[in-house]
């Protein structure tokens, strides 16, 4: 990592990347992250099969002090609405 220059800033992000590839061994992809540092250098990217994507989508929303420990499939709906509406417009990445 050293030699591609990695900041700390980075390292926490490549770390964060590789606990989403630790979810499972399942080589299926529903879809793919890819952790980009605040230059817009690609950091890690990560493939995840349907499974991975809903054990993180519950992990990090029982995480998160807002919400709820379980995710309601209307929430999920929703957020798949603004999802598609962003990637209409372009992505805005």
């Amino acid at each position: 990592m050293a030699s591609r220059g990695f900041t700390d800033d980075d390292m926490h992000l490549y770390g964060l990347a590789q606990q989403f590839k630790e979810l499972s061994d399942d080589e299926q992809v529903a879809g793919r992250i890819i952790v980009l540092n605040s230059k817009g250098q690609i950091v890690d990217d990560v493939s995840l099969s349907e499974a991975d994507v809903e054990k993180a989508t519950n992990r990090l929303w029982a995480g998160n002090p807002a919400n709820g420990l379980t995710v309601a499939d209307a929430d999920i709906a929703s957020v798949g609405d603004e999802a598609e509406a962003f990637l209409a417009d372009g992505g805005g990445v």
